[in-house]
């Protein structure tokens, strides 16, 4: 699954569930079924209306199959381009 790189300035916790969840080609309904939360919830966090908590994040990223890691930068394949 690809990911596009943003700079952290412009990252949210909600772009990135967004991003994630696109990428996997899943309903919000999908992730709060798999993250075991509300769709309200996904929404909300995906508008900005709400930021998730840090405990919160890494179950709904992981239920669209990407790792927290990945998403916050830290293991991008090096030969993504910028």
């Amino acid at each position: 699954m690809h990911l596009h790189r943003v700079r952290a300035s412009d990252v949210t916790a909600g772009a990135v569930l967004r991003q994630a969840r696109h990428a996997a080609g899943l309903t919000q309904r999908e992730v709060a079924i798999r993250a075991d939360v509300q769709q309200s919830v996904v929404s909300a966090y995906e508008s900005g209306g709400r930021e998730p908590s840090l405990a919160t994040l890494p179950s709904l990223v992981e239920a669209c199959g990407v790792s927290i890691d990945v998403n916050l930068g830290e293991a991008l394949p090096e030969d993504d381009p910028p």
